[in-house]
Formats: structure tokens, C-alpha cells, sequence
């Protein structure tokens, strides 16, 4: 099997599974759950220069303290593993795909990533 079959196995949400489609159809290599120390990222673009775009799908709100929990994770992740984080919000994305995208664009391109994306 192709590496992309078995990368798309372990995308276990349709919300994951859509943004790993837009995010492959932009040129990008996008590695799913990717492991930093104690933490699992759910997308991981290494960029030229060493640093990292993660890339973080918040399927569902479960409450302010697992969310103060996850930005702390996320400042971690941000100092020790060299991360660029964008937050994806699965109610923002799908009212709107491409408003919802816009951000992680933004930061690959600032990374010195390039995108195929026609936009």
C-alpha cells in the first residue's frame, strides 16, 4: 500500500480527513499525529528551515480547562519543538472551508512553504 493510504488510516474524523485532503491538495506533506515527546499533534509540515507547522483540529469544545490545558500543551510544543501552531475549529470550518483555512496558509507561507493551492 502507498504511504498516503496509510497516513489517511489513522485520520478517524471526517473534519481530520477533510483537512488533510485540502491540506495534500496545496502541495503540502502533512504528518498525521505526529509525536513530540509526550504530545501527538494531529498535523505536523516540517518547513525548509527546520521549524514546524502544527497544525491542531479542535473537533469538539470540551470545556475552558481542557482548553487552558491545551494551550499550555501548545506553549511547550511552541518552545521545545520548534512549532508554528494554527487551531483549527471544526464549527468555524465547516460554515466556512476556506475562511477556516486561511490562517495555516498564511503560516506555511511564512515558513517558506509552497503551496499549489489556487487561491
Amino acid at each position: 500500500a502507498n504511504s498516503r493510504s496509510a497516513d489517511a488510516r489513522v485520520l478517524d474524523t471526517e473534519f481530520t480527513r477533510v483537512v488533510w485532503r485540502r491540506l495534500t491538495a496545496a502541495g503540502l506533506h502533512p504528518v498525521p499525529r505526529f509525536k513530540l515527546g509526550a504530545y501527538q499533534i494531529d498535523f505536523v509540515v516540517n518547513a525548509p528551515d527546520g521549524r514546524r507547522l502544527a497544525i491542531a483540529c479542535d473537533d469538539r469544545y470540551r470545556g475552558a480547562a481542557a482548553f487552558a490545558a491545551e494551550l499550555r500543551r501548545q506553549a511547550i510544543l511552541e518552545r521545545v519543538g520548534n512549532c508554528v501552531f494554527v487551531r483549527l475549529r471544526a464549527s468555524l470550518f465547516h460554515r466556512d472551508p476556506d475562511q477556516a483555512m486561511t490562517p495555516v496558509w498564511t503560516r506555511a507561507e511564512e515558513l517558506g512553504l509552497v503551496l499549489t493551492r489556487s487561491a
